[in-house]
């Protein structure tokens, strides 16, 4: 059997990769910890009680790392290519 090797999707993917990795980076500590329970399915004031910390402190969390990942809302996030790499 022969397998052929798109390389542009290679490329396309590696660049992906890269552009996540660079957008996580900019997530605080406590930004990635929202994040993971976003994507684990939890709602604020599960997050809230989770970490200790006020509803109205992970909204503002959730605000800012939706504006660094480049998305609107929580809906587009599980859309996201970080989705796919942090539930791994």
């Amino acid at each position: 059997m022969v397998y052929r090797i798109n390389h542009s999707n290679i490329n396309v993917l590696l660049i992906s990769e890269l552009l996540v990795d660079r957008q996580l980076a900019t997530l605080t500590k406590r930004e990635q910890e929202v994040l993971d329970k976003l994507l684990a399915g939890n709602i604020s004031k599960q997050i809230a009680r989770e970490l200790g910390i006020s509803t109205r402190t992970v909204e503002v969390h959730r605000q800012n790392l939706l504006r660094k990942l480049g998305v609107r809302s929580v809906k587009e996030l599980l859309l996201h290519p970080i989705a796919r790499e942090r539930g791994e």
